[in-house]
């Protein structure tokens, strides 16, 4: 008995066995499956980290078509300085609340903010953007408000409109449990215009 269960066990480890040839037909072609950016900008704060990617208006414009948007419509988005943002509350030791509209671009009278959904909205409405086309542009926005327990995170993209025309900073805020935490992003640049 001992000799057959060998022979299956032998067996079943040369069907486990990697096959190179075939795992190397099964692998993906270089850059799929890699991430499709690497973050422009990063910065860790007490447990909660936060990237900002540029986003060129040729992407942009190619995302929204894909997706319904008219020619003319995606392009006044991918007209804006758009970037992806990821938030992770990676170990902040309590829940993480944001509000975009606490950003701020720069400081003082001429401090911006990314623009409001609902502002986005309001101009795909106007346009007559069809409602699939609307959902799929609200779905892929960084929401305006959002919390997040340890371990969570989003991403989504934000625009700014006008676009900035040198480097600026980005001003953070969100809190943890009740206290606020600030910070900024140093030399931020919109992607170059195509």
């Amino acid at each position: 008995m001992l000799p057959v269960l060998l022979l299956i066990w032998a067996g079943i480890c040369a069907a486990a066995a990697p096959d190179p040839v075939a795992a190397e037909a099964a692998a993906p072609p270089p850059g799929i499956g890699e991430p499709a950016a690497t973050a422009d900008w990063q910065t860790a704060d007490g447990g909660v980290t936060l990237s900002a990617t540029r986003i060129t208006p040729a992407q942009a414009h190619a995302f929204y078509r894909a997706r319904g948007f008219a020619s003319d419509a995606a392009a006044h988005y991918a007209a804006a300085c758009v970037f992806q943002i990821v938030l992770r509350n990676d170990a902040a030791g309590g829940t993480l609340t944001n509000r975009l509209a606490d950003w701020r671009i720069g400081a003082g009278a001429k401090a911006q903010r990314f623009v409001p959904l609902e502002t986005w909205e309001g101009e795909w409405t106007r346009r007559g953007i069809a409602e699939p086309a609307r959902i799929a542009f609200r779905w892929a926005q960084f929401p305006g408000e959002q919390q997040f327990e340890p371990g969570d995170w989003i991403m989504g993209m934000a625009a700014l409109s006008p676009r900035p025309q040198a480097s600026f900073e980005l001003n953070y805020e969100w809190s943890i449990d009740g206290i606020t935490h600030r910070g900024t992003l140093s030399g931020l640049r919109c992607a170059d215009m195509d």
